[in-house]
């Protein structure tokens, strides 16, 4: 103590302490080992103690009296930051600790101390010198931790993040009775199998480290779940693990981590969601709100109920890389809530940074959860790139995504619909990624026995979102009456579907080569070989639902611009294989009046689409959709035969230039196809001049 006073001059002025430590005037020796929290604060109260004494009517010795006197606590840290190993930073409002606070859990001081590990004696000495000399520094570290609590706290309470928080009409007070927000979306699921649980691998039929049919013999049973690490952990792919069959024939190998491996991750995960949790706080439960509203109902790849109760009730469970790709398309529509207008918007930089650093390390060790995430990034008009496309379609078959679940009577029925939901959205992107990027696709219809969707693998309708005066509907009609879940993503698949007989049929080399070498019966040959594919697209969108027409479909056209895309496509081709020296002037003059019917069909849709519409969810491929439209009539201005008919295809052009560039205001991804029918016009002012006709032509 005398060393203590001896250097009380130098010493600055200490900042608060935690309520109840000054309670005793000395430090007390206990029978029991001390932790190293309790020594820094038995250490800073005997040094305010000793000052105390040295200036008894000194400021410092007034703040010591005051925080004496102030209600005594237990000094150690509460049973839920004890069995977390965090550290436990008590607030100064209240005898309740910030990582209580935050997870809304009872600060209680009941529970016996956890089991400790003794150290060697020899080395007794040298750790508690080390100890003594980071205890004072533990006590400030604690007390900037708190303070930054006590920040997040304040932000939070200038925010109202809960619909009650928010001053409705009648209307809307009586529509979101109930179910105003995602907090009323609870469900128990049945536990997820083991695929889910733990990383697995798919084990191939032609696997050659192991022979499934000895595998058969030797297990003719199966053993769903298998026990990591025991006699049967087998090395295979360089991977520790065991295997596990569901079904009658799909093996997986489930590996086998670590305790240190395990614990590695999970500190890690927890380290990327507090990262991701400080660029958006305190908005993220309205950007979820945002995110089931406006791009779930339309792109259903998560478990809706699942992820928002589990986020709820333990949001370090939440996979860190699908909540940053939730929380980035969540931002999209910002501005729609009137609980977040007139605030700064979060650093979306920052925020897609974190989103693909915890995708990378995600898919170090990949889950179903890094496919969800990876698909979500790729919706952004930003974000889409090929190479990321091939990596999640890896990735998806590695967990046998490309696999039929319906007869793993070992997994949930919850799950297995979660998977079919999760493998076709990957399918969609992969061929609509091909189309845009111009390769061939990886997925590959002799490989793929996912079943069709139906009703049954989509969540039930779930309860409305009180959006706060988001985008109202003009008409008052509810557009949606009816609609049975999914629909519109069940329609985008069997769209996709047709996308993949159009690529396969007229775009892969050989396709190309064949066609190329037909000489004079090119274009036959591609009619001939375009009739079925014609009648798919037909009678798709003659089973439109009423719902998904143009007149009422509100957030759902991406799939309507999806079919005239694939028309567009299809009739590429078939003006591509267009030779006026080779090909009958009759069947030119029908192929290209088709060919003009639905580029003016596309035009006409896109100049309909209103304010509503350009700002909903599209998506990735329809920036590039858009700008198909204009291609496709650069295209034809190009092989035009007269400089009427070209003049016709400058008029329309510019027209859809106009249309683009007044859009771009609502919807920027936009800008894209703007640049693009720029590029395009340019290039095109150098072509030579048409013949003239002597009279307009008559299909003009």
């Amino acid at each position: 103590m005398a060393a203590i006073t001896a250097v009380q001059p130098t010493i600055a002025p200490p900042p608060p302490i935690r309520p109840g430590s000054m309670a005793r005037d000395s430090p007390q020796p206990e029978p029991r080992r001390t932790t190293a929290f309790e020594r820094s604060a038995t250490m800073t109260t005997s040094a305010k103690t000793a000052m105390s004494r040295g200036s008894a009517g000194s400021p410092l010795a007034a703040s010591a009296s005051a925080s004496a006197a102030q209600p005594p606590r237990r000094d150690r840290p509460c049973d839920a930051c004890r069995r977390r190993k965090t550290r436990c930073a008590m607030l100064d409002d209240g005898p309740v600790c910030a990582s209580c606070r935050m997870h809304k859990h009872p600060c209680t001081f009941v529970e016996n101390p956890l089991p400790r590990k003794r150290r060697a004696q020899s080395e007794g000495a040298d750790v508690a010198s080390g100890k003594r000399r980071s205890s004072l520094v533990s006590v400030t570290e604690e007390l900037e931790q708190q303070q930054q609590q006590q920040q997040r706290q304040q932000r939070q309470q200038q925010l109202p993040v809960s619909p009650s928080a928010v001053s409705l009409s009648p209307g809307q007070a009586a529509a979101s009775a109930g179910t105003g927000d995602v907090s009323s979306w609870t469900e128990e699921l049945d536990p997820p199998s083991i695929i889910a649980r733990r990383p697995v691998r798919y084990v191939g039929a032609t696997t050659t480290q192991i022979e499934s049919s000895v595998w058969n013999l030797c297990d003719p049973q199966g053993r769903p779940d298998v026990d990591e690490g025991g006699a049967d952990a087998i090395a295979f792919a360089g991977l520790q693990g065991s295997f596990c069959r569901l079904g009658r024939s799909d093996r997986f190998l489930v590996q086998a981590d670590g305790d240190h491996r395990q614990g590695y991750h999970h500190c890690a995960a927890r380290r990327w969601l507090r990262d991701v949790e400080d660029v958006v706080a305190p908005c993220g439960p309205i950007l979820i709100e945002l995110y089931m509203a406006f791009v779930h109902p339309h792109f259903p790849v998560l478990e809706a109920r699942d992820f928002v109760s589990r986020h709820r009730r333990s949001p370090s469970d939440t996979p860190p890389a699908l909540l940053a790709a939730v929380y980035l398309l969540g931002l999209s529509w910002w501005d729609t809530d009137v609980r977040v207008r007139g605030r700064a918007l979060p650093d979306v930089g920052s925020l897609e940074d974190l989103a693909f650093r915890c995708l990378d390390w995600a898919l170090q060790r990949p889950d179903l959860s890094a496919v969800q995430a990876g698909l979500l990034m790729l919706q952004r008009s930003e974000g889409e790139t090929w190479a990321m496309t091939a990596r999640l379609v890896a990735v998806g078959q590695d967990l046998g995504l490309h696999l039929d679940p319906s007869a793993w009577d070992e997994v949930p029925p919850w799950e297995r619909a979660l998977r079919k939901r999760v493998a076709w959205a990957l399918f969609v992107q992969d061929k609509w990624g091909a189309l845009v990027h111009g390769r061939p696709s990886h997925l590959v219809r002799a490989n793929w026995a996912v079943g069709i969707l139906v009703d049954e693998d989509f969540e039930p309708d779930l309860p409305p979102l009180d959006l706060h005066e988001t985008i109202a509907d003009d008409d008052g009609e509810d557009e949606d009456d009816g609609e049975p879940p999914g629909l519109v993503f069940g329609r985008m698949t069997a769209l996709s579907t047709i996308l993949s007989d159009v690529l396969d049929t007229f775009y892969t080399l050989q396709a190309i080569h064949e066609i190329g070498n037909a000489g004079k019966e090119g274009t036959r040959t591609v009619l001939e070989r375009a009739k079925p594919v014609q009648l798919k697209l037909k009678e798709w969108f003659a089973r439109l639902p009423p719902c998904l027409r143009m007149d009422r479909a509100r957030g759902k056209n991406f799939s309507v611009l999806a079919y005239f895309a694939t028309e567009i496509t299809l009739h590429r081709r078939i003006v591509h294989s267009l030779d006026p020296s080779l090909t009958d002037p009759y069947l030119v003059h029908i192929c290209r009046s088709a060919a003009k019917t639905r580029l003016i069909s596309a035009m006409d849709f896109v100049n309909r689409l209103k304010v509503e519409n350009l700002q909903a969810f599209w998506y990735s491929a329809s920036k590039v959709n858009f700008a198909l439209i204009g291609t496709f009539g650069g295209l034809l201005l190009a092989t035009a035969p007269s400089e009427q008919e070209a003049d016709f295809y400058r008029h329309r052009l510019a027209e859809y230039r106009w249309t683009l560039s007044v859009s771009a205001k609502w919807a920027p991804f936009t800008v894209f196809a703007l640049a693009t029918l720029d590029r395009s016009t340019k290039m095109l002012q150098n072509l030579e001049q048409k013949p003239s006709l002597s009279s307009p032509v008559s299909e003009l």
